[in-house]
């Protein structure tokens, strides 16, 4: 069942990421076009900004739970690794509770904004105008996704602290 459970959600975010990675991509190409347009012809797009800052949004929050998964996030471990592994174990869920903690807050808000946005209408500030919930909807499973990599990888630091074989290893590929 756990394991199903594990698969079910490394699947899911490395679709996210992926998707996160295609709004890179479109990031640039649009950003790159709009240079172009306003060096060579001295008119630009009028939507640019509120695309590229959707776009970033959108890879940013995809794109969290993914790299969490992975565990290519940007760590100091100068001090960690001359703990014993159990302290290491410790540590890592007292980091990833936290993490649970604020993820579970911000998926929450993000959700009230939602509904928040759909109720009054929230369009972007730039020209266009262009409506703010394909926004929220972007944070809310991004921060979900994030949420769901963290119980899982408390499950598998759990299992690793009291002895029992690793439901899934730390680094899950």
């Amino acid at each position: 069942m756990i394991q199903k459970f594990n698969k079910i959600i490394i699947y899911s975010v490395t679709v996210l990421g992926r998707i996160g990675m295609f709004a890179i991509a479109g990031l640039m190409i649009i950003i790159t076009v709009d240079t172009i347009l306003r060096y060579f012809f001295n008119n630009a797009f009028l939507w640019t900004y509120d695309i590229s800052t959707y776009l970033m949004v959108g890879f940013t929050y995809l794109a969290i739970a993914y790299t969490e998964l992975r565990e290519d996030h940007v760590t100091v471990d100068m001090f960690i690794v001359r703990f014993s592994k159990k302290t290491q174990l410790i540590l890592n869920i007292i980091n990833r509770l936290i993490m649970l903690g604020l993820s579970i807050l911000i998926t929450r808000q993000s959700w009230i904004r939602i509904i928040d946005s759909l109720q009054v209408g929230r369009v972007s500030s730039g020209p266009v105008g262009i409506p703010q919930v394909p926004v929220d909807i972007t944070m809310f499973i991004g921060c979900l996704g994030l949420c769901f990599v963290l119980v899982v990888k408390l499950i598998s630091y759990g299992s690793q602290l009291f002895g029992y074989k690793s439901v899934s290893g730390p680094k899950m590929f």
